[in-house]
């Protein structure tokens, strides 16, 4: 995610599971109000006190439906110029709604 919590450097993958294409999207578009303010609190709280790795849990709402998550954001320490990107954010689907859409690795031999 860049400074204004927007999309940047996305593929097929996080398309496929918000339902649209995201790059240049913001993604507390995505989350109810009272979670998108928490949300921006955090980065904020981030930004502020050189916190490098947090978590929280929300609710977002894709057009498929809301779906429960775990919410794992790193503050990416060498941000540059180059590229817009601040913030990785990887996520765990928490509920069981869209189960099934995000692939799953073969850990067999």
């Amino acid at each position: 995610l860049t400074d204004s919590l927007k999309f940047v450097g996305t593929d097929v993958l996080p398309d496929s599971f918000f339902g649209q294409k995201v790059a240049g999207a913001r993604f507390t578009d995505f989350m109810h109000q009272a979670d998108s303010n928490r949300f921006r609190d955090l980065i904020l709280r981030m930004s502020r006190d050189g916190l490098s790795l947090q978590s929280i849990p929300l609710t977002l709402n894709l057009p498929s439906g809301l779906i429960e998550v775990s919410l794992y954001i790193t503050m990416i320490a060498d941000a540059t110029e180059s590229s817009d990107a601040k913030y990785l954010v990887s996520l765990k689907n928490t509920s069981d709604a869209l189960t099934g859409i995000m692939p799953r690795c073969n850990t067999e031999g």
